[in-house]
């Protein structure tokens, strides 16, 4: 059989693929790849993992009656459209890395109702994707940075942390992130957005604990706290996802979402460790507050729901979607700590807390129109040992290997168990992830 092989450069551009009345039901291979990369690229932007997309993108190939073979990276895709001896080829990027759960949802919705579009003319299908990629973040910058706050907050109860350690780590927290927020209006880099926004958020610690301390007359034994002041940054989505895509050997964009993930927290983990050094900081374990177990149970459950629909709003989530995740993250999470404290070791319980996120956000999945990975991710970020890693590289950087060994170990180990948790929920609940296709 006689092949043509079209590269890139023959491919339609955006402009061109938008005038085009044509049916996309019509057989012309350069104006079907064109929109398969524009699809997936919308899904690229969302944050989402490599499986997912091409789970996508099968499902539209099959309607539009051609062949794809993609490759994808954290930034990139290239792939190759075939259809009767013709193929095409295109490599396409996205400037950034970032996270968008309402356009995942938008996009997911659209691949799910592809069947309607086929009668209708690329003019109008790119009309509708035009919509989706505009949209941005649905709140307002005092918004997300008042949800930071309460996400870092809520955090440092979960992690031990009394009343002055919230407080101050709420108040860093939105500071730190209107900084981070204001640097990426900027598009700097992102290696210098962390150090200066860890910077930022450290510095407003040390401000707010020395205002409380004067005003209040409390002691200065609330430094440990620095530590929820920064766990915004946390890459939760990328390391979760670059999880699940090495379980579905989707092994390159696994590979660099993890490098992302380990850059994000090195950079945090070592700019926070110069701050505290300079502010003299020791990310020592907070003191034990003697509470009522019953009170203890419903107070985790309050600040598990708030940290995680902080963290959903971060993730841009509609606030239905947030609340749904909020429930979830507060179940699971309690019921992690609440193991921990029965003598259940760290592992088993975060393996354990993920899978029961992973499970009711499948429940929750069936009856309501959204995306699981925009109910798991939000619900098993407020189980990330962020407190663990920070406190072990301050203390290997000040040559104390031994303890500094230890925790990193625990951190390891606990993040390694999230996504097993929330994989053997996925292979449990659906059965397109269970087998190879």
């Amino acid at each position: 059989m006689n092949q043509k092989f079209n590269h890139h450069t023959s491919a339609p551009i955006w402009e061109e693929f938008s005038f085009s009345a044509e049916s996309i039901s019509q057989e012309k291979i350069q104006l079907k790849s064109a929109l398969i990369g524009r699809i997936g690229l919308i899904y690229l932007s969302c944050g989402v993992g490599s499986w997912r997309i091409q789970e996508a993108i099968n499902q539209i190939s099959n309607h539009l009656d051609i062949h794809c073979v993609m490759s994808f990276g954290i930034r990139t895709i290239e792939y190759s459209c075939f259809h009767q001896g013709i193929s095409c080829t295109n490599v396409l990027s996205i400037p950034n890395v970032g996270v968008n759960t309402t356009k995942l949802a938008e996009i997911q919705r659209f691949v799910n109702n592809f069947e309607q579009y086929l009668c209708r003319g690329y003019k109008s299908v790119n009309s509708e994707l035009d919509l989706i990629e505009k949209i941005g973040k649905i709140y307002s910058t005092p918004i997300t940075c008042l949800f930071s706050g309460m996400a870092c907050g809520s955090f440092t109860f979960l992690i031990g942390g009394g009343l002055v350690e919230i407080i101050c780590a709420l108040l860093a927290a939105i500071l730190g992130y209107l900084v981070k927020i204001t640097l990426e209006k900027h598009n700097i880099t992102i290696t210098l957005n962390v150090i200066l926004t860890i910077f930022a958020s450290c510095i407003s610690y040390g401000i707010v604990l020395n205002l409380i301390v004067f005003f209040c007359g409390v002691s200065m034994n609330s430094q440990a706290g620095y530590i929820g002041s920064i766990l915004f940054i946390v890459p939760g989505f990328p390391f979760v996802t670059s999880c699940l895509d090495i379980a579905k050997l989707y092994i390159r964009s696994g590979i660099e979402r993890l490098t992302y993930s380990l850059l994000i927290i090195i950079l945090a983990a070592i700019s926070a460790s110069i701050v505290a050094t300079l502010l003299q900081f020791t990310p020592e374990p907070f003191l034990v507050y003697h509470i009522n177990p019953w009170l203890q149970l419903v107070m985790r459950l309050i600040a598990s729901a708030l940290g995680v629909y902080g963290f959903s709003v971060l993730f841009n989530s509609k606030p239905n979607i947030a609340l749904y995740a909020a429930i979830i993250g507060s179940i699971s999470n309690t019921i992690r700590l609440e193991l921990i404290n029965l003598g259940t070791t760290q592992v088993l319980s975060a393996i354990i807390g993920a899978l029961v996120s992973g499970i009711l956000a499948s429940l929750i999945n069936k009856h309501h129109t959204t995306t699981r990975i925009s109910l798991t991710i939000p619900s098993v970020v407020i189980m990330i040992p962020g407190s663990y890693l920070y406190r072990a590289i301050f203390l290997l950087s000040n040559n104390h290997l031994n303890d500094g060994s230890y925790w990193f170990t625990q951190s390891i180990f606990i993040l390694l168990s999230l996504p097993i948790g929330l994989l053997i929920a996925r292979i449990i609940t659906d059965k397109n992830f269970r087998h190879c296709s």
